[in-house]
């Protein structure tokens, strides 16, 4: 366990450094606000006694955390990891083993980590009309979960059902050896996708008994980013009804590029049917979302809107023209192109910079970036978790302002806060409910 814990925090710590711009600073305290970058402010705060008052380096060198994160590697091989993975496990084994081991191979292939990862299993679910999707990743000799998505349709059918937990979220404890024959390894070594037909009846899958308990019918297994996609289908009406594979491979490498290199603030991909172009899949960062959800109070995301409209296949615009071309495209100042269709929900949703890769078979991956560059994902909830383990504080909110108002893009309360607060019969935390919240740029006042 205690091998465990410094290598998480050795992990932390360098996804910390590298994550944070240079000359920004954070004042830890009870509570606190700091300025950062883009008019970006973060806060801490601390239940108890003000804990003390330190600075931090605002950017670790990009040496030091590769040394904490391979530093970390000989740790983690002890300890092994938990039998049952919690989210922080999953992504210090998919950040920190693949990440290495890319380096190693000279990022030949990149694992499925962040955002990427939950836009990957988001679109291939509603892409194919699976229930569920995982994410197998390689850890040691063994593959295991990366990360999973359940549909909301799924989840409300699992909820009828009376179960609380899903077929994806209790794969969550199988370690596969990659030595072995079931369907995931076999996936894994040869590169191949797989269509399991009757998941019940494969003599080879381990989990088969969970399957029928959860009424999974049918499987599909896709090689992407270093790792294994999976994608299931039900008995319920709540998925699609597949007889042949649905997906033989899917766009990681443009997804991957999206988020990672362009800054990537929601991906839409784009199918042409009918002699019209709609979509067929999206995804919107987390942060994104919270921050919408704090200014318009609804649930409204440019994604959401676009799935109204249809794009005529032979039209002008960018969507038509990176499908027929073959080219991928970019549009600097979204607002400013008179082309797009769209072109009043991208001054409603503050979209700047459009990207669009075309993928082949009619299909046209579209991703965007907003008109304010923050900290979001992976290392967003690294800075605030690791805030709190530092300065003792009960929970840390990141602040950003959208249109002139700050929102809360993110926050994090710790697991002894929320005991604290469960024992005191509160369901909810003050960092959550300041999600509700609105403040004007311009005041003076928290």
């Amino acid at each position: 366990k205690t091998a465990t814990s410094v290598a998480a925090l050795l992990i932390v710590a360098a996804i910390f450094g590298l994550a944070l711009p240079l000359q920004s600073f954070v004042a830890l305290g009870s509570p606190r606000l700091a300025p950062q970058p883009h008019g970006v402010l973060l806060g801490f705060g601390s239940q108890s006694v003000a804990a003390s008052q330190a600075n931090l380096p605002s950017t670790l060198a990009g040496g030091v955390a590769l040394i904490a994160a391979v530093s970390a590697i000989p740790l983690l091989r002890r300890s092994r990891f938990s039998s049952v993975p919690n989210q922080a496990g999953k992504v210090c084994r998919t950040a920190v083993l693949q990440a290495t081991r890319g380096v190693a191979q000279g990022q030949a292939a990149r694992a499925l980590t962040g955002e990427s990862l939950a836009a990957t299993l988001k679109i291939a679910c509603d892409w194919s009309g699976a229930g569920y999707a995982i994410y197998w990743t390689r850890a040691l000799d063994d593959l295991v979960v990366g990360d999973d998505y359940v549909t909301p349709a799924r989840k409300a059918a699992l909820a009828a059902q009376g179960k609380k937990s899903s077929f994806a979220e209790v794969s969550e404890i199988f370690r596969l050896s990659i030595a072995g024959t079931g369907p995931v390894a076999t996936v894994y070594k040869t590169g191949k996708p797989m269509f399991i037909a009757d998941v019940a009846s494969e003599p080879l899958l381990r989990r088969k008994d969970f399957a029928k308990d959860y009424g999974i019918t049918s499987m599909s297994l896709i090689p992407c980013g270093c790792g294994v996609l999976e994608l299931g289908t039900s008995s319920g009406s709540e998925t699609a009804s597949w007889s042949s594979l649905p997906l033989s491979s899917f766009p990681v490498q443009e997804i991957q590029k999206a988020f990672m290199s362009l800054g990537a603030k929601y991906a839409m991909l784009w199918q042409a049917r009918d002699g019209d172009f709609a979509v067929v899949g999206d995804f919107v960062a987390a942060d994104e979302v919270r921050a919408r959800q704090g200014l318009r109070g609804d649930d409204k995301t440019f994604c959401s809107e676009s799935r109204s409209l249809k794009i005529p296949a032979e039209g002008r615009g960018p969507i038509s023209k990176t499908a027929s071309s073959g080219k991928a495209s970019f549009i600097s100042n979204a607002i400013l192109d008179r082309s797009l269709v769209r072109r009043p929900l991208v001054g409603e949703f503050g979209i700047k910079d459009m990207h669009f890769f075309p993928l082949g078979n009619s299909l046209v991956l579209e991703c965007g970036t907003s008109e304010r560059t923050t900290m979001s994902g992976n290392a967003l909830n690294a800075a605030l978790e690791m805030q709190c383990n530092i300065s003792g504080a009960g929970y840390a909110i990141y602040w950003i302002e959208v249109n002139g108002e700050l929102v809360i893009a993110g926050d994090h309360v710790t697991p002894t806060r929320r005991a604290a607060l469960a024992a005191q019969g509160k369901e909810s935390s003050f960092a959550e409910i300041g999600r509700n919240f609105r403040l004007a740029g311009g005041g003076a006042g928290a």
